[in-house]
């Protein structure tokens, strides 16, 4: 880890302490433990994060990918799916249309969709 990582990992965990429920924030210092394979720790961030905040869509994406890097494909099916009806909800087409490919990267089966 350098000295820059520490730092940032450090600011987040401060920050998070002050707004413990801050959804940009837990994001930021999931992605932040991905960087450094802290895997464990962004996984369940992002668990927590789906918990806490199911609208929160970036999340949908890079635990699915979390997920699936560690070979845990079913799962992160799922992941995507969940995330995907969020979207559908909001009407966010951009992530509609990257989690509906990601979900067809593992299925290969537009039926899968649903």
């Amino acid at each position: 880890m350098t000295a820059y990582s520490s730092a940032r990992l450090e600011n987040l965990k401060k920050y998070l302490s002050e707004d413990p429920q801050d959804s940009f924030l837990r994001y930021a210092l999931a992605m932040e433990f991905m960087k450094l394979e802290g895997l464990t720790q962004a996984a369940g961030i992002f668990k927590e994060l789906i918990a806490d905040d199911p609208d929160y869509l970036a999340t949908y994406y890079q635990y699915g990918k979390l997920l699936e890097e560690n070979g845990t494909t079913e799962e992160a099916i799922e992941i995507y799916k969940l995330g995907l009806k969020i979207a559908e909800i909001q009407n966010n087409i951009r992530t509609v249309k990257e989690l509906r490919q990601a979900i067809l990267a593992l299925t290969d089966n537009e039926d899968e969709m649903e």
